[in-house]
């Protein structure tokens, strides 16, 4: 999706011939926003990736492409790693060590390693800042951890016609007991084939912004605790309040 020597195999070899990568990170900085990027492990297209003779070749392509995502956009501040499978197509240690060496202040997840079947919020491991629960609220504890959640009813990540949105007060409630259990909430929307976020969509993430924004005073600049979540409420604190 971006203006990359590694590969023709990218956006600007087709009819919209468009960085778009160089969009985001630009209107990004301009707007004084932090700047993140998905990165996936494999590239399913490609024939190197994981083969064993010829990995190595994969392995320098990935690191090309990191390179200039890290390089040529300015300020990047979180790289989210995805990845499916084992072992993971490039040595965990070395791509972590790589994109500190690009980006010092970067923050990374923790999928350079396969994880448990339940994506489990109490493992980050060494290649990792955080953890990422998906389609659950993490736990109550002291491990870094955000949930990654959808709001389509089918739980999927891109985008299905006919899929209508989860109702806000589901939204709500993710976001309360990510911040009742000591964590962060990512919320995820799918734009359509031209890149709109589909009406509905807008409308519920309005919906919940509403909420929020009333309420949050007990969300942002929070921690969890003193007590621990249960299946009617959540308690957040601020300094001693």
């Amino acid at each position: 999706l971006w203006d990359t020597e590694s590969t023709s195999h990218n956006i600007m070899n087709t009819q919209y011939g468009k960085d778009v990568c160089r969009q985001l990170a630009d209107a990004a900085h301009r707007r004084g926003m932090r700047l993140g990027w998905y990165f996936s492990a494999r590239e399913w297209n490609d024939p190197d990736c994981s083969d064993p003779e010829n990995n190595f070749k994969y392995v320098a392509k990935m690191k090309m492409q990191l390179r200039e995502l890290l390089s040529n956009y300015g300020k990047v501040d979180l790289l989210w790693f995805d990845y499916e499978g084992n072992p993971c197509p490039a040595d965990p240690q070395e791509i972590f060590d790589y994109v500190l060496g690009l980006q010092p202040d970067i923050i990374i997840n923790n999928r350079l390693y396969p994880l448990t079947p339940d994506e489990s919020h109490a493992y980050v491991g060494a290649c990792g800042m955080y953890a990422t629960p998906e389609q659950f609220v993490g736990g109550y504890g002291s491990v870094p951890w955000e949930t990654c959640s959808t709001m389509a009813s089918s739980r999927q990540w891109s985008i299905r016609y006919n899929d209508p949105p989860r109702p806000a007060k589901d939204l709500i409630w993710e976001t309360i007991g990510a911040a009742g259990g000591n964590g962060n909430m990512l919320m995820n929307v799918g734009p359509d084939s031209l890149g709109v976020i589909p009406p509905e969509y807008a409308d519920r993430l309005k919906e919940a912004g509403d909420w929020i924004r009333a309420h949050e005073g007990i969300l942002y600049g929070t921690t969890c605790g003193p007590w621990k979540p249960c299946g009617e409420y959540v308690s957040t604190q601020k300094g001693n309040t």
